[in-house]
């Protein structure tokens, strides 16, 4: 055993020699492999010409335009914010609105007033990601806060405050025309303290360095329990139309 130690020794010192005499180190192989699983970041700000209709807790029908809104407009805010690590992801939107309004042609209400704010925070995770489409499920809960004030043309009133709480599931995603043109897409249904709850939403985006672009048609309803908050005003509760936005990513 000395003995082959000893020639292993000689060997690599005659090969020094023959190397002009200079001990070369050896550098450390670093493993350069991108890391994949950090936090990334994005936020969205849009503005939604949404009009609003439905069915009164007297089986009246109401619909509001989004040019009488937007008269008659108090306060607004519209935005999103994700974050994603590998396939899985957290998200949350939110909205708020103060908007009253007279109702010309309603054949049972004169005003109209809304206070509201509706949070959605959802959890979701990555089904199938390819070179153009991509595909999520969500899970999570839609918030609506509420303090809707009608008056009848008979002269009373209706108003009601509360919230409700509703666990909804879903799927959203984008599809890839080519490097800069996709598709987003969204779609949940849930129920909990309403009979059910649903929203559906496509778009067309075009996608800048840092930001996106968005222009699409969502649609948001609600259908009350009698005896939810809510259900002693409205018995169906809808807002729809296009919006418009940009997507940061941070």
């Amino acid at each position: 055993m000395k003995l082959t130690k000893l020639l292993l020794s000689s060997a690599l010192l005659s090969s020094t020699l023959f190397a002009g005499g200079d001990i070369v180190p050896v550098e450390p192989v670093i493993d350069e492999t991108p890391v994949i699983n950090e936090w990334n970041y994005s936020g969205a700000l849009y503005f939604w010409a949404a009009g609003m209709s439905g069915k009164t807790a007297d089986d009246g029908d109401f619909d509001i335009p989004f040019s009488d809104i937007l008269e008659n407009l108090d306060m607004a805010f519209m935005g999103t914010l994700s974050a994603q690590k590998e396939r899985w992801g957290m998200h949350a939107d939110i909205i708020y609105f103060d908007v009253g309004s007279t109702l010309d042609d309603s054949r049972l209400i004169d005003d109209f007033s809304l206070k509201s704010w509706v949070i959605s925070p959802t959890v979701s995770y990555e089904l199938v990601n390819d070179e153009q489409f991509n595909l999520h499920a969500l899970a999570g809960a839609r918030y609506f806060y509420m303090k809707p004030i009608l008056k009848l043309e008979n002269g009373s009133s209706r108003e009601t405050s509360g919230n409700v709480w509703d666990g909804i599931v879903g799927l959203k995603g984008t599809y890839d025309f080519n490097e800069k043109w996709f598709m987003p897409f969204q779609a949940d249904i849930g129920a909990g303290d309403t009979d059910v709850t649903w929203q559906a939403f496509a778009g067309i985006g075009y996608k800048y360095e840092n930001f996106d672009l968005i222009v699409g048609y969502r649609h948001l309803e609600w259908n009350f329990d009698d005896n939810a908050p809510g259900g002693k005003v409205f018995n169906d509760f809808n807002i729809d139309g296009p919006m418009f936005g940009a997507k940061f990513r941070f």
